[in-house]
């Protein structure tokens, strides 16, 4: 049963003389293509700055506000005669994402400041594109407000 369940496998056969075990499997004449993603999503919140789609329904234009896990193009395509025809999507696309965090530190210098660009920029993720960070009075220590924007790509079937 376990060797029915390998794709393209439709039978198979265990012989078992003495200590020698003869497998015999059949495989489908048909060859299924692989499982493929069927839409692009956003990664995140932000503004789309890119979106290149190949191949697929772009429902979202560049310079349009996204959701995280909003479908940016899905997998279908209009026929001349308003006909929709499922297909999976091929897509990428870049969002600027903004984020922001607050971080302790010690001191409020520069490298403190850049420290704190840092520790924010790795809980973000993407691509640096622009940073700010005040630094305020906390008891004996500062705290840093991160702003940052990053650009986070993303894409579908692009193989």
């Amino acid at each position: 049963e376990r060797m029915l369940a390998l794709p393209g496998i439709v039978f198979a056969e265990l012989e078992k003389s003495g200590s020698v075990l003869t497998v015999t499997l059949e495989e489908s004449e048909e060859i299924l293509p692989p499982a493929r993603e069927t839409a692009l999503v956003a990664p995140a919140s932000g503004t789309v700055e890119e979106l290149t789609v190949l191949r697929g329904t772009a429902l979202v234009a560049e310079g349009d506000a996204v959701a995280a896990g909003q479908t940016l193009a899905d997998g279908f395509f209009l026929t001349e005669n308003g006909e929709r025809r499922d297909t999976f999507a091929i897509a990428r696309c870049s969002i600027l994402s903004e984020y922001t965090q607050s971080v302790r530190a010690e001191s409020d210098g520069e490298d403190a400041r850049e420290d704190a660009i840092a520790a924010a920029h790795m809980n973000a993720g993407g691509e640096l594109v622009e940073s700010e960070a005040t630094a305020r009075a906390d008891g004996d220590g500062f705290i840093f407000e991160v702003r940052l924007c990053v650009r986070i790509r993303a894409s579908v079937n692009m193989e």
